[in-house]
């Protein structure tokens, strides 16, 4: 192997949706390079090895198009009234 065999990076993200990854470790803060006073939750990932190839955000995507797939476009409408539901949603599991 040698750096200049490297045709690009790549960005990969877990499929939490699919999986139902829970929100719910309680971790520190890493602030430059120290632990803070603040906490914050972390993901518990299902199914580790479930990741998605994030094309979109790819400036070489040239190299990897062959494992894009093709995606239907979403209703605005419907897009936007789910995203409200799903906000309401959340917002009363947090004040509940």
């Amino acid at each position: 192997g040698n750096c200049q065999d490297v045709k690009c990076t790549v960005n990969m993200q877990h499929n939490c949706q699919s999986n139902s990854c829970p929100l719910g470790l309680i971790h520190t803060v890493v602030q430059e390079r120290e632990d803070s006073e603040q906490r914050a939750l972390r993901i518990k990932h299902i199914n580790s090895g479930d990741l998605i190839l994030n094309t979109p955000q790819m400036r070489d995507a040239r190299f990897v198009s062959l494992f894009k797939s093709n995606v239907r476009p979403l209703n605005r409408t419907e897009a936007i009234l789910h995203g409200v539901a799903m906000e309401i949603k959340a917002s009363k599991a947090r004040t509940a």
